[in-house]
C-alpha cells in the first residue's frame, strides 16, 4: 500500500495505485503526490515549481519583475500573466517599493510575539497581506487545474488568517466560475 498527499487539502490517504482524485477535496491526480516527495524545504518547493513552470517562471528567490527574467519574456503581448500587464513597470514599482522598506532590528531585548494582527474594512485579520486576485492557471503548462488554484488561494489565505482575494479570466461564465466554485468550497 502506498501513502499520498494531497498539496490542496493536506490530507493523506493510502492505495495501491495513484488516485484519480483527492477523496476529500476532489483536487485531480496533478496535485497528488507520493508522500515521500513532499518538498520539505522552501527551495524544494522551489525546484518543483521550476519543473512544473518550465519557460514561464523559474522560481526566483526574489520575485521582482526585473526585465532579466523568464516572466517577464512571456508576458508581453499576450493575456496578462506572471510579472503583471505590458511591460511590468508597475509590478516593478511595487516590488521595489516594498523592498526599500527597512527595520531597525534590535537583538537585545526582551522575547514576545509580535501582533500582526488588524482590521481591513471591519474584518479582523491575523496577518495583514491579501492574497493576489489571479485567475489563468491553466496557462502556466497545465500544471494545476483552475478550480484547485482558487481553492488553494482560498485555503492558503484562510490558514494564515488573512483573505485570499479572487480574480477571472475569459473563459469563466456563470454556469462555470471556478472563482465561485472555489468560495463555496471554502466557506466563503
Amino acid at each position: 500500500m502506498n501513502q499520498w498527499y494531497c498539496s490542496v487539502c493536506h490530507e493523506k490517504f493510502s492505495s495501491e495505485n495513484k488516485p484519480g482524485a483527492c477523496e476529500v477535496c476532489f483536487a485531480d491526480d496533478r496535485m497528488i503526490m507520493d508522500i515521500k516527495e513532499v518538498p520539505q524545504s522552501l527551495e524544494q518547493v522551489r525546484d518543483i515549481a521550476r519543473k512544473k513552470l518550465k519557460g514561464i517562471c523559474a522560481a526566483y528567490p526574489s520575485c521582482d519583475g526585473s526585465f532579466d527574467k523568464i516572466c517577464q519574456r512571456e508576458a508581453y503581448g499576450k493575456p496578462i500573466g506572471l510579472g503583471g500587464v505590458g511591460q511590468g513597470l508597475s509590478f516593478r514599482a511595487n516590488s521595489q517599493a516594498l523592498s526599500d522598506i527597512q527595520l531597525n532590528m534590535s537583538v537585545l531585548g526582551d522575547h514576545f510575539k509580535p501582533d500582526t494582527s488588524c482590521s481591513f474594512l471591519g474584518i479582523d485579520l491575523d496577518f495583514p497581506v491579501l492574497a493576489a486576485s489571479t485567475a489563468g492557471a491553466q496557462k502556466y503548462n497545465d500544471a494545476l487545474d483552475e478550480t484547485m488554484f482558487c481553492t488553494s488561494v482560498l485555503r492558503g489565505s484562510k490558514d494564515a488568517g488573512t483573505i485570499g482575494l479572487r480574480g477571472d479570466t475569459w473563459f469563466y461564465t456563470p454556469e462555470d466560475n471556478p472563482s465561485l466554485n472555489a468560495m463555496k468550497a471554502c466557506q466563503g
